[in-house]
């Protein structure tokens, strides 16, 4: 005798579409892009360059998990998760925005170094002043989404570098220290990359985020013959559990409950884990397997 029991504990995209960032806080993201691509042409800066591909792509980042996060819910017979798969797309098409967009800024910033091209400090510092201003009022009004955060705050970064790198140039007029901060920009920006892109593989991989034998042992605790556990992301706010447990037949459901309940209490508490599907088994059967 096999029992099913598929159990959902949260589905934090409910909560996430609440805390999203303002429409305000979007086009905030994009006017800097604007603001600061633009003032490259003026001050021929390549660091502001560089600031321009990390906002374009920080600008392309935020706008689809907006719009994405609009959408994992729609479920139907098909999509029984929803759509959660969109963020790590959407993750993936970005990071090869950014490879793109980073090459072309390094290439060009190669350029002006060995061309030793001027640049115009005072522009690179007031364009990396405002959007610095632009990124603080964006870390305050990001909502609650952790990424848009930590987007905001590196943005903050890359801003206060340029702000350093405009008046180093104003103090020592030495023009090779503008093209050598936008490499130290986009160097920023590719470790920021690499790292999304670890996770988007992972996920996509369906890589367990978590130790699954430390999940074995905490439900050891609570059923002493469990086996077949898996543990994976469907996105990454939505962690997904799976596990067979052999259990007395003379058990009643309400007890069964009562340790199903012990058991997510556990996995959500310790390993993140928010949705859990449990698979009872009166016996295990070796041809299943």
């Amino acid at each position: 005798m096999k029992l099913w029991t598929g159990v959902e504990l949260t589905d934090n995209s409910s909560r996430n579409l609440s805390k999203l960032p303002s429409n305000k806080v979007l086009l905030l993201y994009w006017i800097a892009f604007v603001i600061t691509l633009i003032s490259f042409f003026f001050s021929s800066s390549p660091t502001l360059l560089a600031e321009a591909v990390h906002s374009m792509t920080d600008a392309v980042v935020i706008t689809i998990t907006f719009y994405a996060l609009t959408l994992v819910n729609n479920r139907d017979p098909f999509y029984t998760y929803g759509m959660h798969r969109l963020e790590t797309l959407s993750s993936v098409v970005n990071i090869g925005t950014v490879i793109l967009g980073s090459m072309a800024s390094l290439a060009l910033s190669v350029s002006f170094l060995l061309n030793h091209i001027p640049d115009n400090p005072e522009v690179l510092t007031a364009i990396s002043s405002a959007d610095l201003l632009l990124s603080i009022y964006a870390v305050r009004n990001s909502g609650e989404v952790g990424g848009v955060k930590v987007h905001s705050i590196l943005d903050s970064t890359t801003y206060t570098m340029g702000i350093g790198a405009g008046l180093l140039v104003l103090l020592t007029h030495d023009v090779i220290i503008d093209p050598l901060m936008s490499f130290a920009v986009i160097g920023v920006v590719i470790l920021q990359s690499i790292s999304q892109l670890r996770d988007s593989f992972s996920t996509l991989m369906e890589r367990s985020p978590v130790d699954v034998n430390d999940v074995t042992s905490e439900l050891l605790l609570i059923f002493p013959n469990v086996h077949d556990v898996h543990v994976w992301n469907i996105c990454s706010h939505m962690r997904i559990a799976t596990c067979h447990i052999i259990e007395d037949p003379n058990l009643t459901l309400g007890e069964l409950d009562t340790l199903r309940k012990r058991a997510e209490a556990v996995l959500r508490e310790k390993f993140g884990i928010g949705h859990v599907t449990i698979q009872f088994e009166s016996k295990q059967n070796e041809e299943d397997y």
